[in-house]
């Protein structure tokens, strides 16, 4: 079953409007994200939305 990987969604989530089923994607699926995913979900968002919250969260 094809699937996008969980720090691409959650980097489009992060542009979303449904705030509340976001956030609660987001403290699901951030403490699984390795190594590599956690750095380039900050940098993603971080470029793509400065100033969201999810940036603090994710260091």
């Amino acid at each position: 079953m094809p699937y996008l990987c969980p720090e691409v969604t959650l980097l489009y989530k992060a542009s979303s409007s449904d705030e509340l089923r976001n956030a609660s994607d987001f403290e699901t699926a951030a403490p699984l994200l390795d190594g590599n995913a956690r750095p380039w979900l900050r940098r993603s968002i971080k470029q793509a939305h400065p100033g969201h919250p999810w940036i603090r969260r994710l260091s």
